[in-house]
């Protein structure tokens, strides 16, 4: 099994910072996040929490799947199974960029210790200029 597999799997709470800079804007997300294995050899992501963000309050949920790759890499995809990006266990700190439509996802991944870990994102397009930091902390 794949090192990013045993890393991610459980329970997690996350903290999202979110910055609209074209508009203005501040934001927070925050709730729990869960990785779990499938009978497929998958490893699934879903995320549920609570947006704020501009005059929208509510519920956010995310899904991605994880595919291993090799013995370090796994691809994670969208949840319609579209490419996203990579992640290799072999670097604490990963940068990638992923083109959705006109805009680019800058992404870095920051794996601090075995029980947090960060992801940062700039979103450029040509209405968008974004910035969203989530700190993630494993549930005890």
């Amino acid at each position: 099994m794949n090192f990013l597999y045993h890393y991610f799997k459980g329970d997690w709470l996350f903290d999202r910072q979110i910055k609209d800079v074209l508009a203005q804007q501040l934001g927070t997300c925050s709730g729990r996040a869960v990785y779990y294995p499938t009978v497929a050899g998958q490893f699934i992501y879903e995320e549920e929490g609570r947006l704020n963000f501009s005059e929208f309050q509510g519920l956010s949920k995310n899904k991605y799947i994880f595919n291993k790759l090799n013995q370090n890499e796994v691809n994670v995809c969208f949840e319609t199974g579209e490419h996203f990006h990579v992640l290799d266990s072999r670097k604490k700190v990963q940068f990638f960029s992923h083109m959705c439509g006109e805009d680019r996802y800058f992404g870095k991944y920051v794996f601090e210790d075995d029980n947090t870990f960060r992801i940062d994102w700039k979103i450029k397009g040509p209405q968008k200029n974004l910035r969203i930091q989530t700190k993630f902390m494993r549930v005890a």
